[in-house]
Formats: C-alpha cells, sequence, structure tokens
C-alpha cells in the first residue's frame, strides 16, 4: 500500500478533496490557482523568480458559484410572509 494514501475494501484510493485557491504576487501582482491542503504555505510567485529569491503571494477572495434555486429563499421575500 503506497504510504499516505487511504485505500478502502475493495482496493480503490480513497481520493480527499482539496480546495482550490487563488493567489496573487506581492510584487509583480500575477495571479495564480493552486490545488492545496489548508494547511499548505502559500506558493512563491514563478513570474517574478528570475531576480532572486520567488516573491510571496497572498491569497484573494474568490467569488463563489453558489446559487440558491428555487422558492423559499431571501431573494423570493422569505421570512417576510
Amino acid at each position: 500500500m503506497p504510504e499516505g494514501r487511504d485505500h478502502n475494501d475493495a482496493g480503490d484510493v480513497k481520493v480527499e478533496p482539496m480546495p482550490l485557491y487563488e493567489y496573487q504576487c506581492e510584487r509583480c501582482d500575477a495571479r495564480v490557482e493552486v490545488l492545496q491542503r489548508l494547511g499548505d504555505d502559500p506558493p512563491g510567485c514563478c513570474e517574478c523568480a528570475g531576480d532572486g529569491s520567488p516573491a510571496p503571494m497572498k491569497k484573494m477572495m474568490s467569488a463563489s458559484s453558489f446559487l440558491l434555486k428555487g422558492s423559499g429563499w431571501a431573494h423570493d421575500s422569505y421570512g417576510l410572509k
């Protein structure tokens, strides 16, 4: 069994979903999306790494694609009845 992976009874590898984070370089404003665990360190910027060490990147707040469908939500006056 490969180290660091869980297997179910059928022998299939169980893969834990990792969130997609968006980062922006503090030096050159380049943006990158990275799949990583919550506790992982932010990546360094590859765009401006040629002039020495990679610049630090800050985590961005991305727009959510979450959409409430159907009746009974705040956008259709739920709670005002």
